[in-house]
Parts: structure tokens; C-alpha cells; sequence
């Protein structure tokens, strides 16, 4: 079942930045300091790509590397990646209802692309799960 959840909520996250997206159309103003676009523009990058590096890295790292739970340990280090990858597409629509830059639209795609790349496949699944008590750690790709 806990493989079964990591997929629902897999499936339910790219629509959070698309029902964001809604609210960011409508809420977009002219910015009120266009030389700022600019700088605010590529901190929405960084903020995204910081988020997608880190939902590779760091799942690997959360939890025990032995664990009794497998499952669960499997399916929190999936859900940190989703959520990062999450954030990853919302900090660039943040900025965009700030300067309604419309290069921040394809930095949204690439973070709802980063998700779609951690769907649960059995592999994946498989690497997230810790090693079994006694045995040697895995890493997480």
C-alpha cells in the first residue's frame, strides 16, 4: 500500500503548479520596479534548481541506511523529493506574479519535469528502500 500512496500523491502534485498557475494569471501585475525583473528573475532559477538538486541528493540521506520499515523509509525519501520538486515549480510562478516574466512559465515546466522524472517506478522504488537490518546502504537516484 505505502508504494501504491507514493504514486497518488506522484500523480496528485504537477497539479499544484497548474492550479497555481490560475491564481498567478489573475493576480500578475506590471512590476513596479522593472529593473528588477532581471535579478528576480534568475533567483526564481536558482531557487528552482537548488530544489531539484536537492530532491536528488538529499532523500538518499533521510533515515536510517537499516531500517525494519523499508516501506515507509522507501516512501518519506519519495515524498521529500516530491515536495522539492513541488517547490521547484512554484518558486518561478511566485516570481512571475511578481514580474510577469514569461521565461519564469518554462522554469515551472522544468520543475513539473523533475517530478514527472521521480515517478515510483519499481526501480526507484526499489533504491529508496534502506538496506535490510545488517545489511549494506544504497543510495537513492
Amino acid at each position: 500500500m505505502t508504494r501504491r500512496a507514493a504514486t497518488l500523491i506522484w500523480a496528485a502534485l504537477p497539479a499544484t503548479p497548474f492550479l497555481f498557475a490560475a491564481v498567478a494569471f489573475d493576480q500578475a501585475r506590471p512590476p513596479r520596479a522593472p529593473e528588477l525583473v532581471g535579478p528576480v528573475f534568475w533567483l526564481a532559477v536558482a531557487a528552482s534548481a537548488l530544489n531539484v538538486a536537492l530532491s536528488r541528493l538529499l532523500p538518499a540521506r533521510l533515515g536510517p541506511r537499516a531500517a525494519n520499515d523499508r516501506e515507509a523509509v522507501a516512501f518519506s525519501r519519495l515524498l521529500v523529493g516530491f515536495a522539492l520538486c513541488d517547490a521547484a515549480a512554484l518558486a518561478p510562478l511566485v516570481a512571475f506574479m511578481v514580474t510577469r516574466d514569461p521565461r519564469l512559465l518554462a522554469v515551472v515546466a522544468l520543475g513539473v519535469l523533475a517530478l514527472a522524472l521521480l515517478y515510483p517506478t519499481d526501480r526507484r522504488w526499489e533504491r529508496a528502500r534502506p538496506a535490510q537490518a545488517g545489511g549494506p546502504a544504497r543510495a537513492v537516484s
